[in-house]
């Protein structure tokens, strides 16, 4: 889907990358539908939608091209999208205007430049490429992209000056005098008081969410990792179909001859409980041990770049997406239970918080530790000015004790909030106050910079509306905006279109969402004795076949029994494209696009140097020459 001004038709024309013959001419722009499918004569679709919902019953159907339609008559645009549940967006043609309407989460991509006079919009990266309105680098934007764990500019942004995305709430309308962009607040909402009659309505909403994702007559596939979100979805279709109708599908990890398959014990547990299930699993190889394995990162440079997307995941779900296209057809439903840990737990519930200790069930608590900083009670403790006294806060704050955290004496309650958001989404450690300063490849004026641009842009206006009550909402919205738009985990889906296939996320559901936002502190979020996920757990045991009694011992990755092992030390060091991304870094790509004002260009040698000389980086050093790496790679 492209739309561009009149400036642009004789070069796009002579690119003759596009069948012109299918483009509307409007005043002075035009559209190009490309992918986008006609519903009538006001509205296209591009993407998909996964059902919907009836306006006045709340009833979800199926979505179907006569269910659109009704759903059309007489009704606003923005409206109607808040009654669609799926990855699209809404294209509406009036008179001589374009409006294009995202879901409700902006999980589709719309990219735009815009000169005052001459403008481009389009689903793809790529024109703006070949126009060359990529040559100016965004230094904020890229400070983000070595800042936030999935190498990222938040969902408004992109790397480059000048050209932006729909944001989330956003809708972009183009008519005869250019780009407009209208922005929907967001209102936070309190935390409720749940009861056991709540359990019954997750488990409501979570069937809802799958059942209306699944495949009546094809196969419902699901990328399993053996943890709670994957074998949860499995668990769900295995109540709603037989065995022959869901499949799942793992990936062995192999990055390194001296560490081996490095996921074992989730390929193992996923085999158990496949064999429970009596469904096929298939076990694809994600071998970088291999020489090809370098020519397939290249390979897949182009499809990166196109999308912004650049992880060294990439190349497991890029290699998982081509044996599903080779297994699969048009008729089936791909699953993945991404996007859980966000909304359940905000993200602290995969054992990670404290590696260092053998007993599992207290590392599930040290989570339990790590989200109640974020929790209702102790965002209290911080505006009464008692936070400090907190012995949970001064457990884990211990743990970092050679870090800087900001001093915030004299904030008022929009700061604090401001503050903590920023912990979260915008700072390089998600704890309450962790400081930018920690930052060694940040000069001191991109800290300063990239802190108050994003906190102006993303923060304020939401903070202005926050009390303890409403934090958890807060952040599930912001997640939207943020990790859930990183490359870790937009390639799982983006992976899949490179065959016109859609990845099904029940967990990024209108109605899972918004009964998490409300979830109360005590469900497993805070300091009581309930699990982590305590709602989808409970589900588990209480309403659905499922084997608990597998979900024991090591989580996933050698990491469970080892706290120093590392995948990204394993795939710079120990696998085959060890010497590829010497000669990228070789080659100072990076020096195209970092700004000494901005970066640390003496720390950036210094790191190279050890990485090109063998050392094995560890802890920041090891995260930024990853980050040098993959943004060589795209530029």
């Amino acid at each position: 889907m492209i739309i561009f001004s009149e400036k642009y038709y004789s070069v796009l024309q002579a690119h003759n990358h596009h069948n012109f013959n299918d483009i509307i001419k409007f005043n002075n722009f035009y559209f190009f539908r490309g992918n986008a499918i006609p519903i009538n004569d006001k509205y296209f679709l591009l993407g998909e939608v996964d059902y919907i919902i009836k306006e006045k019953t709340g009833a979800k159907v199926s979505y179907s091209i006569n269910e659109f339609k009704k759903l059309t008559l007489d009704k606003n645009t923005s409206k109607i999208t808040e009654n669609l549940e799926g990855n699209f967006v809404l294209i509406e043609l009036v008179d001589s205007t374009i409006s294009l309407f995202l879901d409700s989460f902006g999980k589709t991509d719309i990219f735009y430049y815009s000169d005052g006079k001459e403008f481009i919009v389009s689903d793809s990266m790529s024109l703006f490429y070949e126009l060359g309105l990529t040559k100016y680098f965004d230094e904020i934007a890229l400070s983000s992209f070595f800042t936030l764990y999935g190498n990222y500019a938040p969902k408004k942004h992109t790397i480059y000056k000048n050209i932006f995305r729909v944001g989330v709430n956003e809708y972009l309308k183009v008519s005869k005098n250019g780009i407009e962009i209208t922005f929907k607040s967001y209102n936070p909402v309190p935390v409720s008081e749940y009861d056991d009659n709540n359990l019954d309505q997750y488990f409501n909403f979570l069937w809802d969410a799958i059942k209306l994702r699944s495949s009546k007559n094809g196969i419902n596939w699901v990328y399993l990792s053996s943890g709670w979100d994957s074998t949860a979805i499995l668990g769900f279709l295995r109540e709603m179909y037989p065995a022959e109708q869901v499949r799942g599908v793992i990936g062995e990890m192999f990055y390194s001859i001296r560490s081996g398959t490095i996921n074992q014990f989730e390929v193992d547990r996923a085999k158990a409980i496949a064999e429970y299930y009596k469904i096929k699993l298939d076990i694809v190889p994600l071998d970088y041990t291999k020489k090809n394995s370098v020519l397939y990162f290249q390979e897949l440079i182009p499809f990166l770049k196109d999308n912004l997307i650049i992880s060294f995941s990439s190349l497991n779900f890029s290699l998982l997406s081509d044996f599903i296209n080779k297994n699969s057809s048009e008729e089936d439903s791909i699953f993945s239970g991404e996007i859980s840990d966000g909304v359940h737990n905000l993200g602290f519930s995969q054992f990670a918080t404290i590696l260092d200790h053998p007993d599992l069930d207290f590392r599930e608590y040290a989570d339990k530790m790590a989200c109640y900083m974020f929790s209702p009670s102790f965002i209290k403790t911080i505006l009464d000015g008692n936070y400090q006294k907190d012995i949970v806060y001064n457990f884990l704050k211990n743990r970092s004790s050679n870090s800087i955290f900001d001093n915030i004496d004299g904030y008022d309650k929009t700061d604090l909030f401001i503050k903590i958001l920023s912990s979260f989404f915008i700072y390089p450690k998600r704890f309450p106050f962790y400081s930018m300063d920690n930052s060694a490849i940040l000069s001191q004026k991109a800290r300063k910079e990239y802190s108050e641009t994003y906190q102006k842009i993303y923060l304020r206006e939401i903070s202005e509306k926050l009390s303890p009550e409403k934090i958890y909402s807060a952040i599930i919205y912001l997640y939207n905006s943020f990790h859930w738009q990183g490359s870790t985990v937009k390639v799982i889906g983006k992976s899949l279109e490179r065959y016109n296939k859609q990845i099904k996320l029940p967990f990024w559901d209108i109605s899972v969402q918004n009964f998490l936002s409300q979830m109360p502190e005590s469900w497993g979020r805070g300091l009581d004795l309930k699990n982590t996920k305590y709602p989808l757990k409970w589900v588990l045991k209480n309403k659905i076949n499922y084997p608990l009694h597998l979900q024991k011992g090591p989580h996933s990755y050698l990491y469970d029994v080892n706290p120093g092992f590392s995948h990204l030390a394993e795939t710079l060091y120990g696998s085959a494209m060890n010497s590829f991304f010497r000669e990228i870094l070789k080659s100072g790509k990076y020096k195209n696009a970092l700004d000494s004002d901005y970066f640390n260009l003496n720390y950036i040698k210094e790191i190279i140097e050890s990485f090109n000389s063998g050392e094995e980086l560890s802890g920041q050093k090891l995260n930024d020459i990853g980050s040098l790496i993959l943004l060589s790679l795209i530029i």
